[in-house]
């Protein structure tokens, strides 16, 4: 029976990983690209943050080591960084309106992939900026606005129009956007929610959830901690995205935004908390 390679079958996007790594491989970057972004718009973004669970399943990792999938798809995207990309149009222009609420990487790829297929799309977001957790949720150190900027721009290049700080409940409902002309509306609207620990006191003041912290120094509002001891707890998911965790000062920034709020810890686990790792089994 015929299948699917393991790399695309575990992509969430279905990209096809072999077709793709068989142009670059060849120096074929521009054809590489398009084929990438039929399935996914993002190779730029996704060379720097992707998890690459299709690393984890290449099947030359049953031989000796997997391919590099994700550092291809970004050298592969970084020589292609200044060519502006116009998506192609599939079918004609058939003025209908669709509105978009949400600017996350789901918001703007249904965004994409409707204008593409003729719709007149707008796409709400409460935030000023959009992306969504890609945005908001990834440092620059990791995924510079450069990058992530000129990506999103494609998408406004396919003739979607983006109307910031407008947030559903407050500056428009789905009723009035139906009455302003809209034949549809899809919710894009994330998971901007931190896990909570499960455990009393966790809502006191001071307590600042991870996703909350990220939100914050991404707007340039970090919170006041000068001459305040913190502490960075639970497993490092969220806030290992911050800071990298030295064994012999505590809690080091990993960016100088994160570096100005976050203040080393001197007495760990002994004095304060002992954590353990559900995933180590280590303390």
């Amino acid at each position: 029976m015929l299948v699917r390679a393991r790399c695309v079958t575990d992509c969430p996007a279905g990209v096809d990983v072999p077709a793709y790594l068989s142009l670059i491989a060849q120096g074929r970057y521009t054809e590489a690209m398009a084929l990438h972004r039929e399935s996914n718009p993002f190779p730029l973004i996704c060379g720097r943050v992707c998890p690459a669970s299709c690393e984890r399943n290449c099947r030359r990792g049953d031989i000796d080591d997997p391919i590099a999938i994700r550092p291809a798809k970004r050298f592969m995207a970084d020589h292609e960084f200044e060519i502006p990309w116009t998506p192609p149009k599939s079918k004609a222009p058939n003025h209908i309106h669709v509105a978009v609420i949400g600017a996350g990487p789901a918001g703007l790829t249904a965004a994409l992939r409707l204008a593409q297929q003729g719709y007149t799309v707008t796409v709400f977001e409460r935030m000023p900026l959009p992306g969504g957790m890609m945005t908001y949720g990834i440092p620059t150190f990791r995924l510079p606005r450069e990058a992530l900027l000129a990506e999103i721009e494609h998408i406004w290049r396919a003739g979607v129009e983006f109307r910031p700080n407008m947030e559903l409940g407050a500056d428009f409902t789905i009723k009035s956007l139906m009455d302003e002309g809209y034949r549809a509306v899809i919710l894009t609207i994330g998971a901007h929610r931190s896990r909570a620990l499960d455990i009393k006191g966790e809502d006191r003041t001071g307590i600042i959830q991870g996703l909350q912290l990220l939100r914050e120094i991404a707007m340039d509002q970090p919170p006041d901690l000068q001459g305040k001891r913190v502490l960075a707890t639970r497993e490092f998911d969220v806030t290992e995205a911050a800071a990298s965790d030295d064994p012999y000062g505590g809690v080091i920034a990993a960016n100088r935004a994160v570096k100005n709020i976050l203040l080393q810890i001197a007495e760990f686990c002994s004095q304060y908390a002992r954590i353990e790792s559900p995933r180590s089994g280590q303390e």
